[in-house]
């Protein structure tokens, strides 16, 4: 184990493949010296900046992706309130941290008030599916 890994295991409380609190053992596999440099170059995933870098590198695909954005979210049967509260859920799901920022603050643009938001998270925690997909877990062992 590299000393730089080693370091990154007692960070995160562990010494030698054993974790220094209780816990299930810790085995922490060993990475390129590329990888290591991939890692340290990723800015924070919370940074909606790095949207703008994206539309730089791969402008074809973000204009695509642009396209969808404003058909899902034209004036149709749903109000716009709606469409972002949706919206909102699915990024809870998939927890996007960009869709959780850019919906949220949509959903209230559209008039959504704090009283919806509360219910569409608590909504969210439904339709995530653990309940059905830790039963059908439980199955036939």
């Amino acid at each position: 184990m590299s000393k730089a890994t080693a370091a990154r295991a007692r960070a995160w409380g562990f010494r030698r493949g054993r974790p220094l609190r209780r816990g299930a053992p810790f085995h922490m596999e060993p990475t390129s010296p590329r990888n290591n440099a991939i890692q340290c170059e990723q800015p924070p995933m919370s940074d909606i900046n790095n949207i703008k870098k994206l539309a730089r590198i791969a402008p074809d695909a973000m204009r695509g992706f642009e396209a969808f954005e404003v058909a899902a979210f034209k004036k149709g049967a749903i109000p716009r309130k709606y469409k972002e509260l949706m919206a909102l859920a699915i990024a809870l799901t998939t927890q996007c941290p960009y869709c959780l920022q850019i919906h949220k603050s949509a959903a209230i643009n559209a008039g959504a008030t704090k009283e919806e938001l509360a219910e569409t998270i608590a909504w969210t925690l439904r339709v995530g599916g653990a309940i059905t997909h830790g039963s059908h877990l439980m199955g036939e062992s």
